[in-house]
């Protein structure tokens, strides 16, 4: 199938607002991802402004939780908390202090974890929706697949199964 691009409308510098191409009689439009500034850069180049406050925390717990050193201080917290337990004839309030405070951290960290993730994700579909807009023989409508059905995604799947199946080698002898 072949493909035409062209510039689609002009900023009042003659930078294109957007690119469309010509693809099986249909024009699709993709927006243009450079910004008309000094720079001449990529968007994603470009300084990403104001961080959240929650984000900028959530990502450096993310960091700190995953290392050597929060597994020792983990361990530490817990060898100090059964000694604490055995010098104090193991109290009332030395049992709560776990009770509560354990699903109060995990439920924190689940919080901080998601947030992360989503944002991290997110940035993946993103690159992925790049990489498949940038190539000219992909499907565009992959762009949003994450979106489809349950039943949908399972139709793509097979379609790709067969396709897999059918670019497989054969077998010398076979046929």
């Amino acid at each position: 199938m072949r493909t035409t691009t062209a510039a689609v409308g002009l900023a009042a510098d003659g930078a294109p607002h957007a690119t469309g191409r010509l693809r099986g009689g249909r024009l699709l439009i993709v927006p243009d991802m450079t910004t008309p500034d000094e720079s001449d850069g990529h968007v994603a180049e470009q300084p990403r402004g104001d961080t959240s406050r929650f984000r900028h925390v959530a990502r450096l717990i993310r960091s700190g939780t995953g290392s050597p050193t929060a597994a020792l201080i983990v361990f530490g917290v817990m060898v100090a908390w059964l000694i604490l337990g055995a010098l104090t004839s193991y109290p009332r309030w030395w049992a709560l202090l776990v009770t509560a405070g354990v699903p109060f951290v995990t439920l924190l960290m689940v919080v901080l974890l998601q947030h992360t993730q989503n944002h991290d994700g997110r940035a993946t579909q993103l690159k992925l929706d790049e990489l498949i807009r940038a190539t000219h023989t992909a499907t565009n409508r992959m762009m949003t697949v994450e979106d489809a059905s349950r039943a949908h995604l399972d139709r793509i799947h097979d379609d790709f199964q067969a396709q897999a199946e059918s670019a497989k080698p054969t077998a010398p002898g076979s046929a």
